[in-house]
């Protein structure tokens, strides 16, 4: 199937987070900085801010510099139509503007036809781009990586046609969070299970798992989630996540040993950086007295605690407020910054700490090491942090600005210092909760080549039970809805159901209720529940539907989002969607 690239609409800063800029702070727990290291760097962007407005929601969820000093930040956002999320990446230049040779637009964002989320991103040495998540195929979620060109555009050469999914051959949805790259090429991936097992998976440079993998749970991690991977100099993948309730614990895992590190109360690893001599820092965040602060610690080799390194290896920094730390980058000078979120000053907002090689707060960065990036009445979301060659700091992720419930996709960068150049950088996942754009029907564009889809909807949305398999072009009228849909040539066409469901929030991921994301905050899951195809002819065509997408499946009472595709040729025309309420 050839894969559509929407063409979209961008703006590199949305005209409501204009009138904020100056309202734009940086400032510690205690008041204002004191030290311009650390503070926003008003030449990127606008103020120091770069977003991109989709006209939909979209969430950043990681972050990359790549060797020229072009940021690009990754992540998912809703599809055009509505029905799904998909995949995004976009691009900005070294200075903050929207880079508009990356896919000729400065974004991509693929529609697959189905629900697709992006998490964890890496760098291949030859430009590509890679994400980690997560899709839902067939009503099972599993692994999702997907390739982009260096000049943007979905490498179709990798895996199948672009993405490759993974599964573990059993019935358990599976959750990608954290991508790493071996020497050879080689991916190793990290995620978790329905079942709350860590897991992890590999694939080679082209997509396609090697014969034998990697283990595919990790027993010994009892009730447990990967968020991060990184590659060791001596080649060897070592994973951080979170493991336990009550309390829960950072875990690392490194081949057949596993750690679990306790703060003393509920902690969660988000974040992970390999150093050259062999060590690892870990990084993530620790209720302190009812209130989430960063926490850190730094294992050597044999994943022993570093007592060189802060207190006994570990050290834990409070902002001013709920803090969760998301994502990691080491300088050259072994400072460590820590990026996510933070309420002090009121609101959500990006925080950011610096830390010297020995775990102590830097003083010469913001206010005591510690920086907080506030747009007023905005709410921000740090998730990913990378490092340019000048040593200023990148934190990217996503922006609710004022007046507004949209979420965009964001880029901010602090001054560094010349003692911090380059260095290596990761990014976890982060809190924020995903709505759902609009999914009205209408008319929907093709991709060059893919058949045209207009004059789709519905004659009635609020139907009762009707005892018949969907039926096209059908003569006479009869019970249920009539769909109707014009295509340009004789197609396939295709109706995916998807429905809202409960969910709660945990590290930027809505998923279904469970004991290890009680403390997330509510969220609308969309879940695929049925698909159905017919061979419809050039013009107009209609389908009679009264609540069987078979003659044995019957859906359940409630509200559906129906995205209808036409495909013919192997080119696949953009969703339409329908909204119908089933009634007893």
């Amino acid at each position: 199937m050839r894969l559509r690239r929407w063409q979209m609409s961008v703006a590199v800063v949305v005209a409501a987070a204009v009138t904020l800029l100056m309202a734009v702070g940086s400032t510690g727990a205690a008041g204002a900085a004191t030290s311009t290291v650390g503070q926003l760097d008003t030449s990127f962007g606008q103020g120091g801010v770069a977003t991109l407005d989709l006209h939909r929601n979209a969430f950043g969820q990681a972050l990359a510099v790549q060797p020229d000093g072009r940021v690009v930040v990754a992540g998912s956002a809703v599809s055009p139509s509505g029905a799904v999320q998909n995949v995004v990446v976009a691009r900005f230049t070294a200075s903050g503007t929207l880079d508009t040779s990356f896919n000729g637009a400065g974004v991509d964002q693929p529609d697959f036809g189905k629900s697709e989320t992006g998490y964890g991103i890496a760098l291949q040495s030859n430009g590509g781009i890679l994400v980690v998540g997560d899709v839902d195929d067939q009503h099972l979620s599993q692994f999702l990586v997907t390739r982009f060109s260096g000049d943007g555009t979905l490498d179709t050469t990798f895996g199948q046609g672009g993405t490759s999914e993974i599964g573990i051959g059993s019935a358990d949805d599976l959750f990608g969070r954290g991508l790493g790259i071996q020497a050879n090429g080689n991916m190793v991936l990290v995620g978790y299970d329905s079942t709350q097992d860590a897991t992890i998976e590999g694939l080679d440079s082209q997509g396609i798992a090697p014969a034998g993998g990697h283990d595919a749970i990790l027993h010994g991690i009892n009730s447990g989630e990967l968020e991060g991977v990184a590659v060791t100099p001596d080649n060897e993948a070592v994973a951080v996540g979170t493991a336990g309730s009550s309390p829960s614990n950072l875990v690392v895992a490194r081949d057949s040993t596993i750690k679990t590190i306790s703060f003393g109360a509920d902690s969660v690893g988000t974040s992970i950086a390999a150093l050259p001599n062999g060590k690892v820092l870990v990084a993530g965040d620790t209720d302190v007295a009812g209130t989430y602060d960063f926490a850190v610690a730094r294992l050597n080799s044999d994943l022993s605690l570093d007592t060189t390194f802060g207190s006994g290896g570990k050290a834990i920094v409070d902002l001013g407020g709920t803090d969760y730390a998301n994502a990691i980058a080491v300088q050259p000078d072994g400072k460590i910054v820590l990026a996510g979120n933070t309420t002090a000053g009121g609101g959500a907002n990006i925080g950011v700490v610096r830390l010297s090689a020995n775990g102590a707060p830097d003083a010469t960065f913001g206010n005591n090491g510690i920086s907080v990036i506030k747009i007023a009445n905005s709410s921000l979301y740090g998730t990913g942090v990378g490092l340019q060659a000048n040593g200023d700091i990148v934190v990217g992720g996503h922006v609710k600005v004022a007046g507004s419930t949209q979420e965009n996709l964001l880029a901010v960068r602090l001054h560094g210092d010349t003692t911090g150049k380059s260095g290596s950088g990761s990014s976890g996942s982060a809190g924020g909760t995903p709505g759902s754009g609009s999914t009205g029907g209408g008319s929907a564009p093709s991709s060059s080549g893919a058949p045209t889809l207009s004059g789709v909807s519905a004659s009635k949305t609020t139907i009762h039970e009707a005892n018949f398999a969907p039926k096209l072009n059908p003569t006479g009228a009869g019970k249920g809805t009539v769909i109707s849909a014009t295509i340009s040539e004789a197609a396939q066409l295709t109706l995916t159901f998807t429905k809202p469901a409960p969910g709660r929030m945990a590290h930027g991921h809505c998923s279904a209720p469970n004991r290890s994301n009680r403390r997330g905050h509510h969220c609308t899951r969309h879940v695929s529940v049925a698909t159905t195809s017919f061979q419809a002819k050039a013009g107009a065509n209609t389908i009679a539907f009264g609540g069987r997408v078979s003659g044995a499946k019957k859906l359940p009472p409630g509200t559906y989002t129906i995205a209808i595709t036409a495909t013919a040729s192997g080119a696949t025309s953009a969703p339409s969607t329908v909204k119908i309420t089933i009634k007893h």
